[in-house]
């Protein structure tokens, strides 16, 4: 068996994450994220393995040849108000704002957390989201084949603590 694997990849990003106090009882969180990148896999594969065939022992040849340049943008920004409106209660309703232009696709989800506070040591939480998983340039399986990206993932998240 041969196998010539050559793979690079090239990230660029930038992310900020801002907050800002409205109220001793208020705060605005907000963020953006930007990323680039361009990647490449050269990919060969030679492999002849003996089988039985027919009675007679033959090569049974496996070859491969995939070269991909895959690139690719994503932004996404967020925005999420935190409210106190007594001492033991937090709340926090935001929304995200994602796009992939690998996946050539758009998202605007919810996300909302809760947070009560109850004796000195007790903590009851509540939090829910939706929120997706793409696949990045660096994911691709070449050698088993995978040519392109699958969809990108969605995820419901749901933490309730007692």
């Amino acid at each position: 068996m041969t196998v010539n694997d050559d793979r690079s990849l090239t990230l660029t990003s930038l992310r900020q994450d801002w907050t800002y106090t409205l109220t001793d009882h208020a705060l605005l969180r907000g963020g953006f994220e930007a990323q680039s990148g361009d990647a490449h896999y050269d990919y060969a594969r030679t492999y002849a393995p003996f089988v039985v065939q027919n009675g007679c022992l033959v090569r049974d040849p496996d070859n491969a040849a995939i070269t991909l340049d895959p690139s690719g943008d994503y932004t996404a920004a967020f925005l999420a108000l935190r409210l106190q409106p007594v001492s033991t209660l937090v709340i926090e309703p935001g929304i995200r704002w994602e796009r992939h232009s690998l996946h050539r696709r758009l998202w605007l989800e919810p996300a909302s957390q809760r947070r009560a506070h109850v004796g000195s040591a007790h903590d009851r939480a509540r939090s829910l989201g939706l929120y997706r998983q793409a696949q990045g340039l660096q994911d691709l399986a070449v050698p088993d084949g995978q040519t392109s990206l699958f969809r990108s993932e969605r995820a419901e998240q749901r933490v309730l603590k007692p």
